[in-house]
């Protein structure tokens, strides 16, 4: 759960936080349960129902012009 709080506090940071975080902040969580479910044990539809609800609540925001431009412009180590 350490990947979700880190992304948490990056998202609702009241300094140094901008619209081009955004994508690169979801994508790196997606990348970092994606390698998390190979060593799983218990915890695999935890980080399925995870990456499924991130897919549901940010998918979306994947094709838009917009953030795909400011992430570009902000670039942020995540």
């Amino acid at each position: 759960m350490q990947p979700v709080a880190k992304s948490l506090d990056t998202l609702q940071a009241e300094m140094q936080c901008f619209m081009g975080i955004l994508l690169p902040t979801v994508a790196s969580l997606r990348t970092r349960f994606e390698q998390l479910k190979v060593t799983l044990r218990y915890a695999g539809p935890l980080a399925d129902a995870l990456l499924e609800g991130l897919q549901q609540s940010f998918g979306h925001l994947e094709q838009r012009q917009d953030l795909l431009q400011a992430s570009v412009c902000i670039p942020s180590p995540v």
